[in-house]
């Protein structure tokens, strides 16, 4: 089952206890927390001053001065889901964090959960790009022609909501490959029901 993490429960009362994280861990965590947002802000100023609107075939990305590549427009349009993916989620995380340190509840159980978030955000917002993307969109159509303002708001909402995301995406695919009543898991003689951490 999938959990919107901390930040659903920050009432000190309702939190599950756990083994506190002490003063040197949360301001690790305050480092790690901070070293991702100035990167990611870095990236999205890289990113958008490479490209001048919709003109911007190829793309010429200039990081710190020291290198600069150029890409095609698709692949300017990925750096940019990947990186609005995870900035999304570090709102979550962030938000979170503070939450739980007000509350003195922050446990060391949860300290993966806040590593990872912008990489499943990141993840999740390529997920959520390729199939509006595949769906919405001819294979032929010209990249120029999409709304990179609007895939970028979406990607970042999908990093920020990632349960939610989940949820909408297994809603989508339930709905297309939905199987008749008896087929499917009604054939096994113990039906399968969701994931593994679901039954």
């Amino acid at each position: 089952m999938i959990t919107d993490g901390p930040s659903t429960n920050s009432n000190p009362s309702n939190a599950n206890p756990g083994d506190p994280v002490g003063s040197v861990g949360t301001i690790l965590m305050m480092i790690y927390l901070a070293s991702i947002f100035v990167g990611l802000i870095y990236m999205q100023v890289a990113l958008w001053a490479s490209c001048d609107g919709q003109n911007c075939v190829p793309a010429k990305i200039s990081l710190a001065g020291i290198a600069t590549y150029s890409v095609s427009y698709d692949t300017w349009i990925l750096f940019l889901i990947l990186t609005v993916g995870a900035l999304g989620s570090f709102v979550h995380a962030a938000t979170s964090f503070a939450d739980y340190v007000g509350n003195q509840r922050l446990c060391r159980s949860w300290i993966v959960w806040f590593l990872l978030r912008p990489l499943i955000g990141s993840a999740l917002a390529f997920v959520f790009y390729l199939v509006l993307r595949g769906g919405l969109f001819a294979s032929a159509a010209d990249p120029k022609s999409i709304n990179i303002y609007g895939f970028a708001a979406i990607a970042a909402v999908a990093g920020l909501f990632s349960k939610q995301a989940t949820d909408k995406l297994r809603e989508v695919f339930d709905t297309l490959f939905k199987t008749s009543k008896g087929g499917g898991d009604d054939e096994r003689r113990d039906p399968l029901n969701g994931s593994p951490a679901e039954n």
